[in-house]
């Protein structure tokens, strides 16, 4: 959307960031509209969000001065050292969380939360960057009337958007923010974007179904965080967190909460469980004939429950269910149930 120099504020004596709008941008966008929307976010002051000293036109640019971070942003962070420690990813997001819960109390929704908007100052506090300017796109027109989008343009960026944003709704509220950063959290932990490297928009990726994609992926992770994840980027917006200000309650409780343990092995489990499960085959099968009723050996598995404290594994607990359900198939003299409802007049296998 722009270039960002590093430039040398003379009134204070002090650097700043001098973010300069394409000119087709700009013309676009128009002075009066770019002025109207950089007032609202010079209004925002709090401690993770970065402010707004000062903007403008000259000569048909439009510009806008920001302090200078003498620090990295969570992507480059991420280029250069790859997932996180939990606690600090969480730490990292949470403070983001404040200053958009601040800036939704306004009425201001980002629009473009992404790893890139997020500046880590040199002490590694967190600010939110670059509020207002893809509020003031998304309903700016070319000369000749056509929407800006029509140009290939998209105010903001593809891959972290929301669905609701993706399917090109302009009247988006806070919901919309805590998707994108559900998904900057996810990243941050695992090192990953779903979608990976293509750009292609995350909600693709994770589709309905978010079970692999939020498995525990390394120790530590807080009990309950894939849970946290799953409703933040919940496709459907009724189903995520109703404000910014409650997905960061949900945050400080897991950076509150005790880690999980070290993550599961679960085909080593399986196996164990087959071998488990082999020896009674074996029991089965060389039990002295007329032992056990003619006709096939039937067996059922049933659907395996989560007892897990925070309730957080029933991914595993169906995968498990599968394997056994295939494994068992291969066993010779054993015919296996369908899995289906239960009910008080089905004869027992």
């Amino acid at each position: 959307m722009a270039t960002v120099y590093l430039a040398h504020d003379q009134k204070h004596d002090r650097p700043v960031a001098l973010k300069v709008m394409r000119p087709e941008l700009a013309a676009a966008l128009g002075s009066d509209r770019f002025e109207r929307e950089i007032r609202l976010a010079a209004r925002l002051q709090h401690p993770h969000v970065l402010a707004v000293f000062d903007s403008g036109e000259a000569a048909g640019q439009l510009w806008y001065a920001m302090p200078f971070v003498a620090g990295e942003s969570l992507a480059d962070r991420l280029a250069r050292t790859g997932a996180l420690p939990p606690a600090e990813a969480l730490r990292i997001v949470a403070e983001a969380a404040q200053g958009l819960a601040a800036a939704h109390a306004q009425g201001i929704v980002h629009r473009d939360i992404k790893p890139a908007n997020l500046l880590l100052g040199p002490d590694g506090s967190t600010l939110v960057a670059d509020f207002g300017i893809a509020r003031a796109l998304a309903g700016a027109t070319t000369a000749t009337g056509a929407p800006l989008t029509e140009t290939g343009f998209s105010p903001g960026t593809p891959a972290y958007m929301s669905p609701e944003q993706l399917a090109g709704g302009h009247d988006l509220d806070a919901r919309s923010d805590v998707f994108s950063l559900g998904l900057v959290l996810l990243e941050a932990l695992t090192g990953e974007r779903p979608g990976g490297s293509s750009g292609m928009p995350a909600v693709l990726a994770l589709g309905a179904d978010t079970r692999v994609a939020l498995a525990p992926k390394g120790a530590g992770w807080p009990r309950g965080l894939p849970e946290v994840l799953k409703r933040a980027l919940a496709l459907d917006p009724a189903a995520r967190y109703g404000s910014m200000g409650e997905f960061r309650s949900a945050l400080d409780a897991l950076r509150q909460a005790p880690a999980g343990a070290a993550p599961r092995r679960p085909w080593a489990l399986v196996a164990g469980i087959l071998v488990a499960l082999a020896a009674v085959g074996a029991f089965l099968l060389l039990r002295p004939a007329g032992s056990t009723p003619a006709g096939p050996r039937r067996i059922a598995v049933l659907p395996l429950a989560d007892q897990s404290p925070a309730q957080d594994q029933a991914w595993f607990s169906d995968g498990l269910a599968d394997e056994l359900t295939t494994q068992l198939g291969h066993v010779p003299g054993l015919e296996l149930a369908a899995r289906g409802p239960l009910s008080s007049s089905a004869a027992p296998p």
